[in-house]
């Protein structure tokens, strides 16, 4: 029980320490590009070295880990999808255009008659 604890805080300062790391990299990266705000060759290699690192360091994390593995979950069922043909969505695009343009006109008939018979209705109370 002991060992298994010990080992989890080792485990637990291993991830601190690579969090911190992470995220001091940042920070440096940031405050070098704030004072050097010429963006001269070696402010561009060291900002791209440090984030580099820092990319390099979280995918070593278990969270780093496990979005890799989701990246490429999700690249193998993007592969899996039919998509569909030119003519399948142009033929969906003209249906949707088609009844959006008939349904715009039944509403606009429907409002134009709900108009007149209002405007009828408050006449007569005068």
């Amino acid at each position: 029980m002991k060992i298994k604890k010990k080992y989890q805080n080792k485990k637990n300062k291993k991830k601190l320490t690579k969090w911190i790391y992470i995220l001091s990299i940042f920070v440096v990266d940031f405050i070098i590009s704030y004072y050097y705000k010429k963006h001269s060759i070696t402010t561009i290699l060291i900002n791209l070295i440090t984030i580099t690192t820092s990319i390099i360091i979280f995918l070593l994390t278990d969270l780093g880990k496990k979005i890799v593995i989701f990246i490429k979950k999700t690249k193998k069922e993007v592969n899996n999808i039919i998509w569909p043909k030119f003519q399948e969505t142009l033929y969906t695009t003209l249906i949707v255009i088609f009844v959006t343009i008939i349904i715009s006109i039944i509403l606009w008939g429907l409002d134009n008659l709900l108009f007149n018979l209002i405007s009828f209705i408050t006449e007569l109370r005068l």
